[in-house]
């Protein structure tokens, strides 16, 4: 075989495989885009999958309801200055 033909396959073979696995790395990145896309679509015009219809950004509801949420963070006693080197005996 000449010597260009075996350079020509090899730059061949090469842009092949580039190709392949480009293409292997762009399909989950497109099917993690759909992934995203579809539950901003649910969110905002209530689908019925994880967003009930009537619970719909664009019906003027929150799609994510706050519960469970403390309403003040910082319940029990105040946070002292001294932190972990405070007298574990007594004040």
């Amino acid at each position: 075989m000449p010597e260009g033909t075996r350079t020509a396959l090899a730059v061949s073979a090469g842009i092949d495989t580039h190709t392949r696995r480009a293409r292997a790395l762009a399909s989950p990145r497109i099917l993690t885009g759909f992934v995203f896309l579809w539950a901003f679509l649910d969110k905002t015009f209530g689908l019925g999958y994880a967003t009930a219809s009537g619970n719909a950004w664009i019906d003027g509801m929150s799609p994510t309801p706050p519960r469970g949420r403390p309403r003040r963070p910082n319940i029990g006693e105040p946070p002292t200055r001294t932190g972990p080197f405070r007298n574990p005996v007594g004040p």
